[in-house]
């Protein structure tokens, strides 16, 4: 099979979450082609699905040291890092993506993300703000400015953000993970519950979401629906 078949069927199992078979192709064209920086960088991010970051690290910067010029590639390796809690390298790596592409939304999304926890709320807004200049239909980047008016007290300002994600990007659940934090902050715990089921709807895998619903019982004595979410 020729290479560039290789890679796409490799991709394609990358992106379908079959990681294991996604891996021995990577590692297959690596075998002959072993300073590639696009299968570096694919077999890097199979690592960082997998949560092994450090590994993750490693391939991209192999990836990085044969072609520089990929602003995907220093993205990534900068959410790897954000992953390890190493913030100051992530914002590098990040600001490095957008000085290569500065319109590439995701790493503007990513910095203002990185931002909001290091508690620069007016940088981290502008630059939510400028993912969703570049892409307005970006629900995450939304969502995360919704997370920094509600962080700062401005709550009308969090709903208008959450309430226009759900209705650009309705299949997402983004919008509906921040409406429960909406109506958890007014505490209105019926109104949370229901956000989260909304948005488990749309994204059934989420765990820390089903987790948070299972909490949420727990605190409101609803026992009996609390119990299957015992040992997640």
């Amino acid at each position: 099979m020729d290479p560039t078949t290789l890679f796409n069927q490799a991709k394609q199992h990358h992106k379908q979450g079959n990681l294991a078979q996604a891996e021995v192709l990577y590692k297959q064209l690596l075998e002959a082609h072993p300073d590639h920086p696009q299968v570096l960088h694919g077999h890097g991010m199979v690592a960082y699905h997998r949560e092994a970051y450090d590994r993750a690290i490693a391939l991209i910067e192999q990836a990085l040291a044969q072609h520089a010029g990929f602003p995907s590639f220093h993205n990534n390796i900068g959410n790897a890092y954000k992953a390890l809690d190493n913030l100051e390298q992530a914002e590098v790596c990040y600001r490095h993506a957008i000085e290569l592409n500065p319109k590439y939304a995701a790493a503007y999304f990513n910095l203002g993300a990185l931002l909001h926890l290091k508690d620069k709320i007016p940088e981290a807004m502008r630059h939510c703000r400028r993912a969703l200049q570049l892409k307005p239909e970006f629900a995450d980047a939304r969502c995360e400015l919704g997370r920094i008016h509600l962080h700062s007290g401005t709550l009308d300002q969090a709903r208008s953000c959450f309430q226009e994600a759900m209705v650009r990007s309705p299949a997402d659940a983004a919008g509906y993970l921040g409406m429960s934090a909406y109506h958890l902050r007014l505490v209105e715990y019926d109104r949370v519950v229901e956000s989260y089921r909304q948005a488990l709807r749309r994204d059934p895998v989420n765990t820390e979401a089903w987790i948070d619903l299972g909490s949420l019982f727990q605190l409101m004595d609803r026992i009996e629906e609390a119990k299957p979410f015992r040992g997640l």
